[in-house]
């Protein structure tokens, strides 16, 4: 091991033993320091709050967070890859390294992650808006028994403002720009109000913004309605839909290189020329899915896609007194995309100019600029489930157990339209055709896990738990992939005195893998489905299996001071990758999800001092490693580190308050050196490093009364050049104004 080796762990795991064997200190209840909640209102107050149980319950305004990876971004331990400030829907965010696959995203414990095949099943944060938020809770880790077996990075939980008999209303506005003064603007509001046994909440949002990169703006509306039916002997039935619909224009090149479908080779002349000056020099991107065509990758003026996403739940919770409750939801998923390209007839004609090899028989004469080439629609998710939670205190105990089935399923593509002309390639054996194809088959996937939070003493708190997940395949070829793990995990919470406490988990979890994974493998495996690679022959696709440790200590001085340590340090065996471009027989390439073993490793010192009655400093700074041990197709480990995962990463914020209304807040942010791996004119990766940068912003929040609030703010006061993933630039400075009255 690198960063914790064998006999550290056996230190770690001797320490909690001896603990349980010598349990001799006093103190308060225990808290669990390796989660974190965050309370979202409309003063900031810091601090922490005992009837929480958790690390620290910090209370932020909403103000220029219009979604929930704009808030995440403050957090020292998260790192981001955006190509757009706006409506990205890559894997954008990771946690210690973990990236949105083995990340749970939850609102109101409802899983809302993508299945996906065409694009991937990557969160899409630009459909997760604020609306009605009252809390996020942050479990860094997999510490975390009743979250699934994709969570071995961490897992966010919304949770959504709950009814009661007084009424709760708020509406928010926010506009600003970067080149105009009216570039983009968030309008949200919510309302939530009980009345008898009839509970109502709901949240809506409509968010538009124009194009920072070239053909790129984006607009979303949300709504999401939950009824709460009380029913006798304390029951209540909860009805939820939530709905969003997405526009965002695929980004077009504004490289003057000529390469209309590539942007990767940095040592093309006019790589670094804006083709249109209006936007900053960026890369372009194609329509995801197999087999890109002209039609997908050849990008015209007012190019988008269109996405819609339907989650229905219904459920029936029950408590029993004070002792506990159960609850069993059924949920449904129904995602679908509509793509839409439009001929570039100059670019069409420079990709026939540079393919090697013969004329591909495009003929300019035959598509009209600006006319529709491709039209398609994706049904990207048609999953659905079951699932029972159920807690139950009995003494000291409190036990946890509950379990899902859910089947992962997508329904298929439709080709409305594809321009036989523009779509002409070579390369591709369905030269100037886009198939139609039909539902998946279903993944079938299980869980069921078992705990107990034992409070043994006033200093001590033990959790531990079992955890057990399986996957089943059968596509249409009938070989089926499958695969189970058990997942056990023990956790201490000790609590020393009022001033100190600690945690620590130590565990084992188990992820099977996405629909996505395994139709990649079955690509690069499986006869007649794709590019067969002799290297994976006879392989199995394998689910992964993590060993993590997570520590944490914090020391409360003063008046809402404190300073907080921890570390970690993961194990990942058989860790899914996936690559594009991997050596096939002769000349030829294909792509492919196999099994990996990569180790992380980090820590993370945090802390908040009040400086005056009305001045306060919070800050956070995290180093973080990684490095890959196993990969078949790259056995001398050229490639040997995480993409963009920055060594260091810091974070400050001051808060004043001159006067009892006006509050001034100001934050940077500084993202270390990132490396990162590239492969120019077909030849082998090579590392390079994005830049160091800090970020300066600043607001000023003026609370007109007490239902009305004014708030100015800037991003990125200096301007300063970066970039989030290579070859897309981040926006520079902005600037807007928002306000907010509540009921």
């Amino acid at each position: 091991m690198n960063l914790v080796n064998r006999r550290q762990v056996m230190a770690l795991c001797l320490t909690v033993v001896s603990c349980l064997i010598f349990p001799s200190l006093a103190g308060a209840q225990g808290s669990n320091l390796l989660r974190d909640t965050f309370i979202l209102e409309d003063i900031i107050v810091t601090g922490s709050t005992d009837n929480l149980q958790r690390t620290n319950a910090v209370v932020v305004e909403k103000s220029r967070s219009n979604n929930l990876a704009d808030f995440l971004v403050r957090d020292s331990e998260i790192s981001f890859t955006r190509r757009s400030n706006f409506g990205d829907s890559s894997d954008i965010l990771s946690i210690r390294g973990m990236g949105s696959l083995r990340i749970k995203v939850n609102v109101d414990d409802r899983d809302i992650s993508s299945n996906g095949v065409v694009g991937g099943n990557f969160l899409d944060f630009g459909t997760i808006p604020l609306d009605n938020v009252e809390s996020l809770e942050i479990i860094k880790g997999g510490s975390a028994i009743e979250y699934g077996n994709s969570a071995i990075g961490g897992v966010v939980n919304v949770r959504t403002r709950k009814p009661t008999e007084k009424a709760y209303l708020s509406l928010y506005g926010t506009f600003g720009g970067f080149r105009d003064l009216y570039d983009f603007h968030n309008i949200r509001g919510a309302y939530a109000q009980k009345f008898g046994p009839l509970g109502i909440s709901v949240g809506i949002s409509h968010q538009k913004n124009a194009a920072f990169l070239r053909n790129n703006p984006f607009e979303l509306f949300h709504v999401n309605p939950k009824v709460y039916l009380d029913t006798p002997w304390r029951g209540q039935f909860i009805l939820s839909y939530n709905y969003s619909r997405a526009r965002r224009g695929i980004i077009k090149s504004n490289r003057a290189d000529n390469n209309p479908t590539s942007d990767s080779d940095f040592t093309l002349p006019g790589w670094h020329r804006p083709i249109d000056p209006k936007y900053p020099v960026a890369s372009g991107e194609s329509f995801a899915g197999s087999t890109p065509t002209p039609s997908m990758s050849v990008i015209g003026d007012g190019a988008h896609w269109i996405k819609q996403r339907h989650l229905f739940d219904v459920g029936y919770r029950q408590e029993f007194g004070d002792i506990g409750f159960a609850e069993v939801t059924y949920y449904a998923n129904k995602e679908t995309r509509r793509e839409l390209n439009y001929a570039d007839i100059a670019l069409r004609t420079r990709l026939s100019q540079i393919s090697p090899g013969p004329p591909d028989g495009f003929n300019p004469a035959l598509s009209r600029q600006g006319a529709l080439v491709m039209d398609r629609e994706v049904t990207v998710d048609l999953s659905y489930g079951y699932k029972l939670k159920s807690e139950l205190t009995f003494g000291d105990h409190l036990v946890k157990f509950g379990g899902e089935h859910k089947l992962l399923r997508s329904g298929g593509t439709h080709i409305n339209f594809v321009d036989l002309n523009y779509n002409k390639d070579r390369r591709n054996n369905r030269t100037g055709v886009m198939r139609s194809s039909g539902p998946s088959e279903p993944i079938k996937i299980y869980s069921v896990y078992a705990g107990d939070s034992y409070r043994i003493n006033d200093t001590f708190t033990l959790d531990f738990g079992l955890r057990y997940d399986s996957f089943t395949d059968t596509p249409e070829s009938g070989i089926t992939y499958s695969g189970s793990g058990f997942s056990p995990k023990v956790a201490l919470a000790i609590n020393f005195n009022e001033n100190h406490r600690a945690s620590i988990a130590v565990y084992r979890n188990v992820r099977t893998p996405t629909s996505p994974e395994i139709f990649w493998f079955r690509e690069a495996t499986e006869p007649g489905v794709g590019t067969l690679l002799p290297l994976l022959r006879g392989a199995k696709l394998k689910p992964e299996k993590a060993f993590g440790i997570d520590v944490a200590y914090r020391y409360d001085f003063g008046v809402d001071n404190h300073v907080k340590l921890s570390a970690y340090y993961y194990d990942v065996k058989d860790f899914m990758l996936r690559k594009s471009g991997l050596p096939a027989a002769g000349t030829a390439t294909g792509r492919a999800s196999y099994n990996g073993d990569v180790k992380i490793h980090g820590v993370t010192l945090s802390g908040g001092y009040r400086l005056l009655d009305n001045l306060y400093a919070q800050g956070s700074i995290s180093y973080q490693g990684n490095e890959k041990t196993r990969d078949i197709f790259d056995p001398d480990l050229i490639v040997p580190k995480i993409d963009y995962l920055p060594t260091w990463k810091g974070t400050f914020g001051l808060s004043y308050s001159p006067i009892d209304k006006l509050t001034v807040e100001m934050d940077a942010t500084y993202v270390g050196e990132r490396p990162y791996f590239v492969a120019l004119a077909g030849g082998s990766p090579k590392e390079y490093t994005l830049d160091s940068y800090l970020t300066l912003g600043m607001s000023a929040t003026y609370r007109i009364n007490d239902h009305l609030a004014l708030e100015l703010y800037a991003d990125n006061l200096t301007g300063v050049n970066y970039e989030e993933t290579f070859g897309y630039p981040a926006m520079g400075f902005n600037a807007g104004m928002s306000l907010k009255w509540n009921l």
